[in-house]
This record gives C-alpha cells, structure tokens and sequence, in this order.
C-alpha cells in the first residue's frame, strides 16, 4: 500500500465542509443548482402564481467545474424541490417581487438562495477564499438580506399556520422517511483485492486511526466516528458511518483506487453473478450499463480472483462517448485490471445471436436506470452510479409521487430483459433495480419469461432461481418468493434481485462442468 502523505487531500476535505451546508456555497453551487432546479421545478400558470420561471434553454447535459461542485449544486437543488412550494409562498406572501422585480430567467437563483438562507437561519454567508464572483449571486443575495425579516415573518406565519416547529411538515410521509434513512445510512465500500487484500486495507484503515466495531447489537456500525466494520453478507464490503463519507475521501486507498466507495446494493449485483461460476469457467460476461464503471469493475475483479488462470472477458455496454470511455479506461488502468472491454453499442440494439463478439458470453448482468424509489439517498446514488438519463425521477421523489414513471420504466426494462434472453449461449441473466415497484420487479421477469417461452425456437426456455448470496430469511421479503427483496432501511439501500437460469436440457450429455454450474445456478453450492 501507498503511504504517501494526504496533506493537500486533508485540507480539499476540510475546505469541502467549511463551504457548504450553515456556512453556504461558493457562487458557482448556487449558479448550478438553479439550472437543475429550473429544468425540474414544477411550473404553473401565470393565473395561478406570482412566482414564474424562465424558459429552459437547452436539454444538453450540464457542465461543472468539479466533481464536489457538481454534488453539491444536485443536493441543494434536490432540497429546495422538495419545499418549492412553501418558497414560493414565502416570496409571494412577503411580497419579495413587489421589492425586487426580478426576471424569470433569475428566479430559479431566488428560490434556491432562498432554501439555503433560511437553512442558514438567516445569517450571511460566508467568504471563500478563490470563489469564482457572480454578479447576479451578489445581487440575489444582498436582496434576501435585505428583505430577510419579511421572508422570516412570511415562513413563521407558514409554520403557526400548520402548528409546526420547522419547515419538514410541507413533505409527505415517504419523502420524511426517506430523509430519516439517508441521515443514518453508513457509508459502504469493497476492497480491490486485484491490487490489494482485505488484511492490508484493515491495517491502513488502522493507521488512520480507524477502530474496528465489533460489537454484537442492532447497529452495524455506529452512527459517527472513525469506526469499520467487516459486512456479513459480501467478504470483500466494509461499511463506516455516514458521517465519514467525506473523510474517507481523502485517504490513500480509495485515491489509489484499493478501496472503492459504492452502495451496498451494487456489490450484491456482481456477487449474485460471480455466484453462479466455477473456477474453470471459460466463458466471458456482459454488464448492460456501464454507467460509472464501478459495478463492472467489481465484476472483473470478483472473476480475476474465480478464474485468475483463464482469461474471462467483461464486454461493458453504454459507453456514451470518448471522454466517457477515457474516463473508464483511467479507472480499469489504475485498479490493474485487464480483463474489461467497452462498448459504445447501447445493449438493447445488440444482436447476441449473430455478433461473432458474444458467442462465449455465458452471463448478463443487467441493471438498468430504473425510478430509484428504494434508495434513501437518490441524489448520492445517481451521481456515484453515473446515472445519465434519470435525473427527472428526483422531481418525482422529491414530492413523494413514485408512480409517475414505474409503468414507462418498466416498459423498458422487459426490453432490456430480452435483449438479454436472446443471446442463444448465456446459462443466465442477473437482473438488478432499486425500485420498489412490481411492474419495475416481479412484471416485468415475468412478462420476458413469458415472452421467451412463446417466441424462441427450439432454445431451452429461462427460469427464475434464487440469487446464490449468504442471506438469511430475515434478509429477504417473503422466503417462499425466489426473488431478492431488500427494504430501504438505515442500514442499507432496497434493491430487487432476480437470477434468470436456462433449463438444462435432460437429452444433452453433461459433463462435470455442466453439473458444477447447474448446481451453483440452483443454489446448491
């Protein structure tokens, strides 16, 4: 292990806390966070209120200066979403546009500067040293200073309104929950064991001072300090408190790519893969998404350490272009693995029956962007998982309606489930959400089992097995279902987990290898 010193990454993480959350954020947070915010606020007629916002003025993919100004302009905006309506009552009752004509192309600004002046308690932001200057966010927040005892008044009446000691009575059940889970969720991480081991990455996090929790009671970890603890389900997770997310950050292991800092329920969807191979598997894999490159990279190491003899081949889908693919190959090159290929072709337009590429993939892993309605903490997850298309959710979760695009996304998914049936070769499919609907779960297996069955020709037909984890009944939903259901909880992310095995053929002759894989496909070994 690298044991270099983390001078300059201790001040970057000391300088990330001191400018965000009671202290503010620098101008080109706010400048964000009133794009995403004006692209997915909800907009009313003129009739209807005073509060009115620009026009959007392009669906290109936004741009940031960093990696941390880009997180935290997502939170903010995904917070002043979820009270956009009780902001808005606050400028219209305070009359702030009466004082303040104000654009609407500016608007978006006003209401997040105001989200965060009143979680400031109203006190004036500080300075950073090297902020970028923004004139329209110097001139928005000398205006809510100004006006900041009217909007004070405007928020209290709200608050006596609804009897209420803060401003967490305008969200609905769901979305309070979900904040309760996010508070606490710890922080997951696996070990690189292509690089290094478990043992080696426990004594570095011991040399910095982190103790590991051993303790046999309801916490998997405490809730706050410099603790570890080694997860029961995956030997190669480590889980940390939610408040080390940060700190963590700055340690050498996780720069050097040893330890990768990723939700649990990732590590679950390549372990349910790597369960159902042996060690003398010649065969190679697919991931349907790419995304971050973090899930196939976890793949690739799980089949290294299977089959380090054999060359076994990840093919990664959804590469979107040559930034993105600089990006993952940056990621694979310093993680020492070799074993990845990317693939600009998007998955669902792949032909596994007749691409000469695929013809000894015997596994897909699919894990399609789905509504994200089992996840505490939507903001966090998309931008680590590297979500590109499904940013328009946290509209929906922020005000707790999560049937809105179940039904759309499930559609897609079944056809993304095909794509994967299809592959004449594969043993099976590995199919993977974090959505809490049926129609994204249970239906739409069923609808492309049930597909298959009625159109393949002479191909043996698909069924579901219970994924090869090291769960116990309390773990799973219902213990007669052959799915993995894992609830939202403080502990960990929901997720659903289906495994999908072709049936063995009773007129082909087996070999030992066939018996070893259709025992581990059933869960026998």
């Amino acid at each position: 292990l690298n044991h270099r010193q983390s001078t300059v990454n201790t001040c970057e993480c000391k300088m990330s806390r001191c400018c965000r959350g009671h202290y503010g954020y620098q101008h080109q947070v706010y400048q964000s966070a009133a794009e995403i915010f004006e692209r997915l606020a909800i907009r009313k007629n003129v009739g209807e209120s005073l509060v009115q916002y620009g026009n959007i003025k392009s669906d290109d993919p936004l741009s940031f200066p960093s990696q941390k100004v880009k997180r935290q302009a997502y939170e903010l905006a995904y917070e002043t979403l979820k009270y956009q309506e009780l902001l808005e009552d606050i400028l219209s009752d305070s009359g702030y546009f009466f004082s303040y004509p104000t654009a609407d192309d500016t608007t978006a600004l006003v209401v997040v500067m105001l989200f965060d002046f009143q979680n400031r308690k109203w006190t004036p932001r500080c300075q950073i040293i090297g902020d970028v200057i923004s004139r329209d966010v110097v001139e928005v927040e000398q205006n809510l200073m100004g006006h900041r005892i009217r909007l004070a008044a405007a928020l209290a009446r709200c608050r006596v309104k609804n009897q209420s000691l803060s401003i967490d009575y305008v969200l609905p059940e769901s979305v309070r929950q979900q904040e309760k889970c996010a508070s606490a969720l710890p922080q997951y991480a696996w070990v690189n064991t292509v690089k290094t081991s478990m043992n080696a990455v426990i004594e570095e996090l011991i040399r910095n001072n982190y103790i590991e929790y051993l303790e046999s009671s309801e916490m998997v970890v405490p809730p706050r300090g410099k603790f570890f603890h080694r997860d029961q389900h995956c030997e190669d997770v480590i889980l940390f408190p939610s408040d080390q997310k940060e700190a963590l950050k700055c340690l050498d292991i996780v720069e050097d790519n040893d330890l990768i800092l990723q939700d649990k329920t990732s590590s679950l969807a390549a372990q349910a893969v790597a369960a159902l191979l042996t060690e003398d598997d010649e065969c190679d894999l697919i991931h349907s998404d790419v995304s971050s490159g973090y899930t196939t990279a976890h793949l690739a190491v799980l089949l290294h350490n299977i089959n380090c003899s054999i060359f076994v081949c990840v093919y990664a889908c959804g590469v979107r272009n040559d930034a993105h693919r600089d990006k993952l190959n940056t990621l694979i090159k310093s993680m020492g693995l070799k074993n990845v290929k990317f693939l600009s072709d998007k998955f669902e337009n792949i032909d596994g029956a007749k691409d000469p590429r695929f013809e000894r993939v015997k596994a897909i892993l699919v894990t399609p962007q789905c509504t994200r309605t089992a996840v505490a903490n939507p903001v966090e997850f998309m931008l680590n998982e590297g979500d590109t298309e499904s940013y328009a959710v946290l509209r929906d979760l922020s005000h707790g309606e999560r049937h809105n695009r179940a039904a759309e996304s499930g559609r897609a998914h079944v056809e993304t489930i095909k794509t994967a049936l299809k592959f004449p070769n594969i043993a099976a499919c590995v199919y993977v959400t974090r959505s809490i609907h049926s129609v994204e779960n249970e239906q739409a297996i069923q609808t492309a089992i049930k597909w298959h069955r009625d159109t393949s020709d002479g191909l043996q037909p698909f069924r579901i097995c219970p994924p090869t984890l090291p769960l116990s009944s309390n773990d799973i939903k219902e213990a007669t279902d052959k799915y993995l259901k894992m609830r939202q909880s403080s502990e960990m992310n929901g997720c659903f987990i289906a495994v999908l095995s072709r049936e063995i053929d009773p007129m082909d002759s087996m070999t030992v290898k066939d018996i070893l894989r259709r025992a581990a496909l059933k869960g026998l070994i």
